[in-house]
């Protein structure tokens, strides 16, 4: 991606990442209401969680554990971007997400974005990296604008809540027990697609 197209995704990106993070703060929101209903008269409850008890550190120490706990979430985050977006440059070269938007283009009619929108969709079902960078080329170029590509990603960002299960379940099971893990999980899947579908729809219904 040139510097255009990473200056443009930059500054229409700022939308998207707005509308997720007030749908995250709703759904924690709703979460601890729920949960201080629910759980009234039980407030020793842990959901079966071992809590361990932190002890003040000194400064210095706490600085120097940061930092090394930072390089290793850098190091990871370099060793996954890097390689993926290598791939999505050589996947669009061949022309892989235009052959997926061609498969999707029975869908164009149902969404409020045009075709062209819907290879960040589609990529944004398989890498998030993927689908910045598309949505970068796209604005770079002209073909789409920062509205689109905003509501391109909000809607596949709702898809992808759906496609990800298969990731969250053992995720939620491993810190719950598997009852309980599901109905977390179905509860928080259950806001977020709700909550991202009322933005997507007054976004669309005011004309943004």
């Amino acid at each position: 991606m040139n510097s255009s197209g990473l200056i443009g995704y930059a500054s229409c990106s700022h939308p998207f990442f707005g509308f997720v993070l007030v749908a995250e703060f709703i759904k924690a929101s709703i979460a601890l209401i729920l949960a201080r209903i629910l759980l009234k008269g039980n407030r020793n409850y842990q959901g079966g969680i071992t809590r361990e008890i932190s002890h003040r550190r000194p400064l210095q120490e706490a600085l120097k554990r940061s930092v090394t706990s930072a390089q290793k979430i850098l190091i990871k985050i370099f060793a996954v971007t890097v390689p993926v977006t290598i791939a999505v440059y050589i996947l669009i070269a061949a022309g892989l997400f235009d052959l997926i938007s061609l498969y999707l283009g029975s869908l164009a009619g149902y969404l409020p974005v045009p075709p062209e929108a819907l290879s960040i969709i589609a990529a944004q079902q398989l890498s998030y990296v993927a689908a910045y960078t598309i949505a970068g080329n796209t604005l770079a170029e002209g073909v789409l604008s920062g509205r689109e590509v905003t509501l391109a990603l909000l809607l596949g960002d709702l898809l992808a809540s759906i496609v990800n299960l298969r990731f969250k379940i053992p995720y939620y099971i491993g810190i719950f027990s598997p009852r309980l893990g599901l109905q977390v999980l179905l509860l928080s899947l259950l806001m977020r697609v709700g909550l991202l579908l009322l933005i997507i729809l007054v976004l669309v219904t005011l004309g943004w």
